[in-house]
């Protein structure tokens, strides 16, 4: 038996290695595809759960996805790198794979950046970041609200970048099919980061000088009782000047429209209203303030009630917010019970009965005053409670949430 020469063995020791090297980049590479497969998943339910959780004003909750989502990006940037991928990039017709996967990582890394950006702007908005609070104690910190446009601003800019460069990936040759179903999940994922964007885009440059960063500013609150329906919402029969100035939140001006605000009992007034609206027939307008939101659009009726306002010599707004016992009852809810002298405990769950039904069943109607009494009692100390601290961005939330309904 002929003994193997040192060149034959050189040549047998240069396959057994070859072979090896083949079999580790084989594993190597599926490793890498199966950490990407399994990252991608996690990482699009995760991400989606974010933009939903914020929707839904829940901070805690989307700090739970987020980190879900932080950890199924670390899997799919480590899939593309470690040295089978730097040898990968060496191979001819692989490269550019390797190339694209890179790009693909980058801009899972650079969405997942952009949320958490997003969720931290979020939670300063809900005083949860515990960052300084935009909201706090009744009052805004201007500083803070006049830096919210620019922060909006560069997590928006980021994030169209990272979609421009999602797109620019080339998932086609080699591993185009693992490369080509991730940037389809990364697609689909930043587009609901990019909804829950969109609002506060185009709502952040508006809101220091509508919140009197900039000078006072006034709004009327309006609630509708919808026991006495119009066609924009419930006649408005209690109303709340609230005045922004530099950070304070005042209320100067509140009470009930008929007996307090435009007595004697709903005592017409002259305004100049909007053209074309067929509920007045001649400017000026000689009625009641609490038919001026007779036209079911909102523009309309919000034109109308600002001017049978003024025309009641109160002072000029800049706005009008219709709000009904819905949200109300939603924000009480929220907040937590209240004590009336004359209702006992009240809750969001029982404010429409107690307003709408048991209010007129115990006083009846002719005792009118007393009711409307009583009823701006409980208005007045659900309003205390909501200027005493944190409660702005709770009541903010939980109006927020019956909008889809109204």
């Amino acid at each position: 038996m002929s003994r193997l020469t040192p060149r034959i063995w050189l040549g047998i020791s240069a396959g057994v290695a070859v072979g090896i090297f083949v079999i580790w980049l084989q594993v190597s590479i599926f490793t890498s595809l199966a950490s990407l497969g399994v990252g991608a998943r996690s990482y699009q339910t995760s991400l989606t759960g974010v933009a939903n959780q914020i929707s839904a004003g829940e901070y805690v909750g989307a700090q739970a996805d987020l980190a879900q989502a932080q950890s199924a990006s670390t899997h799919i940037v480590d899939s593309a790198h470690g040295f089978n991928m730097t040898v990968l990039g060496y191979v001819p017709g692989i490269s550019s794979a390797v190339h694209n996967w890179e790009r693909l990582t980058d801009a899972v890394e650079n969405i997942t950046a952009s949320t958490d950006d997003m969720l931290t702007l979020f939670g300063d908005l809900s005083g949860e970041s515990g960052n300084a609070k935009i909201f706090n104690d009744g009052a805004i910190d201007v500083v803070a609200l006049k830096a919210l446009p620019p922060r909006v601003k560069s997590i928006d800019l980021g994030i169209s970048a990272t979609y421009n460069n999602l797109l620019a990936v080339q998932a086609n040759g080699p591993l185009s099919g693992p490369l080509a179903s991730v940037q389809a999940k990364a697609l689909t994922t930043i587009a609901p980061i990019q909804d829950a964007m969109k609002a506060l885009v185009d709502l952040a440059p508006q809101l220091p000088d509508a919140l009197g960063a900039n000078g006072p500013r006034r709004y009327l609150i309006a609630i509708g009782n919808q026991a006495e329906m119009r066609a924009a919402g419930g006649a408005p029969l209690t109303l709340i000047l609230v005045e922004f100035d530099q950070g304070r939140i005042t209320i100067p001006i509140k009470g009930q429209t008929s007996t307090e605000l435009f007595p004697p009992l709903n005592a017409p007034v002259k305004w100049w209203g909007p053209a074309a609206n067929p509920f007045f027939d001649v400017n000026p307008r000689f009625s009641p303030m609490v038919v001026a939101n007779t036209h079911p659009n909102l523009e309309f009726s919000a034109r109308e009630m600002a001017g049978a306002w003024e025309g009641g010599s109160y002072p000029v707004v800049d706005g009008v917010v219709t709000i009904d016992l819905t949200a109300i009852g939603s924000v009480l809810n929220a907040m937590g019970p209240i004590q009336s002298p004359a209702y006992g405990e009240v809750t969001g769950d029982k404010l429409g009965q107690i307003l709408l039904i048991d209010a007129y069943a115990k006083f009846g109607q002719e005792d009118a005053v007393a009711r409307q009494k009583a009823n701006q009692e409980l208005l007045d100390q659900l309003l205390t409670k909501l200027l005493s601290g944190d409660e702005l961005v709770t009541a903010a939330k939980a109006m927020a949430k019956t909008a889809p309904g109204r």
